[in-house]
């Protein structure tokens, strides 16, 4: 968290997507509850800091953001909205955290686009920290269950694709002579 926030603080390096942000902070915390509720606590620090951190940087995406707003912004908020109206109609845990994966996922579209569009928007050393940890977390993980490893198969796929369009845009692209 620490270089990506200087990234986007001091060294003003990265643009973060609103829509993105908006998305992973209000996610992280329901997946956060869904996590506990379905009864898994064994890896639960990695799941609060993917609700703290979200919520961290979207509130400075306000300040620190893109200023422009896309249609795919729109519509990955909406369809998110819509997984996790289908989990509060029907209030069990393991759909809750289904419904806010799938929420999750949708809120990486924006950042992928914004990235095709700049890849030096984002900051490579706070993904590769954050796809670390990923890693680290599945290591961590004494006995697997559906609902652990759903999770975190879900976080070290979505890291390693903004880090592998991150390098594949800055460093095997015409735009890396920038």
């Amino acid at each position: 968290m620490f270089p990506y926030v200087h990234s986007i603080v001091v060294t003003k390096e990265t643009k973060l997507n609103r829509a993105s942000w908006a998305i992973w902070s209000s996610i992280g915390i329901i997946n956060l509850t869904a996590y506990f509720f379905a009864g898994e606590k064994e890896t639960i620090w990695y799941v609060i800091a993917a609700a703290v951190n979200p919520t961290i940087l979207f509130f400075l995406s306000l300040r620190f953001g893109e200023k422009q707003w896309y249609r795919s912004d729109t519509v990955c908020l909406v369809l998110a909205a819509m997984a996790l109206v289908i989990w509060r109609l029907t209030g069990s845990p393991v759909l809750a955290l289904i419904a806010g994966l799938v929420a999750d996922a949708l809120g990486i579209v924006p950042t992928f686009l914004k990235v095709r569009r700049d890849p030096f928007s984002e900051n490579l050393l706070g993904w590769l920290a954050l796809f670390t940890a990923s890693v680290c977390n599945v290591i961590a993980i004494k006995e697997w269950t559906w609902a652990n490893g759903v999770y975190n198969v879900h976080a070290v796929s979505g890291s390693f694709l903004v880090v592998w369009f991150i390098v594949k845009g800055q460093f095997f692209s015409k735009t890396a002579s920038r």
